[in-house]
């Protein structure tokens, strides 16, 4: 079913979108992470140039906010997953995204 198709619900159009954002926030931590340790390689070569360890330094600190960014959109699209889809009361008032089988017994139960 398409994003926007004939048969598509309110929901699940936005939970097509959460999930396309999601994705393209994965993907740009990913990149964020490897843009941090190549700063970091040019911070720790450039031990004895003042301009290459400044140029590491900052494009460490640039990585780190938007890191921080992109976890927070992360956090951000978690909280309305759970606002629109997702909220379990059963369970403490928390989000349960895995609940438990009914069945299971316990650390070292016996089998049945």
């Amino acid at each position: 079913m398409g994003f926007l198709s004939t048969g598509s619900t309110f929901s699940s159009a936005v939970q097509t979108l959460i999930g396309l954002l999601n994705m393209i926030v994965s993907v740009l931590v990913a990149l964020a992470v490897v843009v941090f340790f190549i700063g970091l390689v040019r911070y720790i070569r450039a031990a004895g140039d003042s301009k290459a360890h400044a140029e590491g330094r900052e494009r460490i600190l640039w990585s780190m906010i938007a890191l921080f960014i992109l976890f927070s959109i992360w956090g951000i699209l978690a909280l309305m997953n759970v606002t629109f889809f997702g909220y379990d009361n059963s369970s403490g008032g928390s989000y349960n995204a895995y609940p438990a089988d009914p069945s299971f017994q316990g650390v070292g139960a016996q089998p049945y």
